[in-house]
């Protein structure tokens, strides 16, 4: 059996200080190689065949090393325009469960659109129930039931009577707040009167 090297052995055969061996046994042992334990003793001891053993994973390593491919060194100073420019385009998306159910919907309600077109031609509006008014309640007599001022053959049709009611209604009540025209109603649900106001 080979004999024992001693912590001063060993500082000659790897080539490394007395103090620096004693430190990394105690802080840092994975630098060091495999330590031999004798019971009831305290000295570092280490077996020669595991001193070569780790020489050699050490060489080895460094061969491997070696033939790697060399790594890219970090360049010390500022960065190059070309460098700032790459790190400017690294964008990170992140987006949860809620984000992409908004972004769906974005995309069906966008697939599905279709425009709304109001079809006003059986739609009076209350600018045009005005002028109607304005003109008619000069030659209107005394009462005379709001119905008479829908214009003609509307009354056939109940979309556009009652669009034209409505804005017709609408446009007397102005006009009786301007005062203008009085309107009169006999009781409830009974015809809607309106007459021009005395002067």
């Amino acid at each position: 059996m080979k004999p024992l090297l001693t912590v001063e052995q060993l500082a000659q055969y790897i080539h490394k200080s007395v103090n620096s061996i004693r430190s990394d046994a105690c802080r840092n042992p994975q630098s060091l190689p495999p330590i031999c334990r004798l019971p009831n003793t305290k000295r570092l001891l280490w077996r020669i065949e595991d001193v070569e053993v780790w020489l050699a994973g050490h060489v080895a390593i460094q061969v491997a090393d070696a033939t790697a491919t060399p790594t890219r060194t970090t360049r010390r100073g500022r960065p190059t325009k070309a460098e700032t420019v790459a790190r400017q385009r690294q964008v990170a998306w992140q987006a949860g469960l809620i984000d992409l159910m908004r972004a769906y919907a974005r995309l069906r309600t966008r697939d599905e659109f279709r425009p709304y077109a109001f079809d006003r031609r059986d739609v009076l509006s209350m600018e045009q129930a005005l002028d109607r008014v304005r003109g008619l309640i000069g030659y209107a007599g005394d009462w005379t039931e709001l119905a008479d001022f829908l214009p003609e053959g509307w009354e056939g049709d109940p979309q556009r009577r009652r669009s034209a009611t409505a804005a017709t209604l609408a446009a007397t009540l102005d006009l009786a707040r301007q005062g203008r025209l009085e309107i009169a109603q006999a009781g409830s649900f009974a015809p809607i009167t309106i007459r021009r106001r005395p002067q």
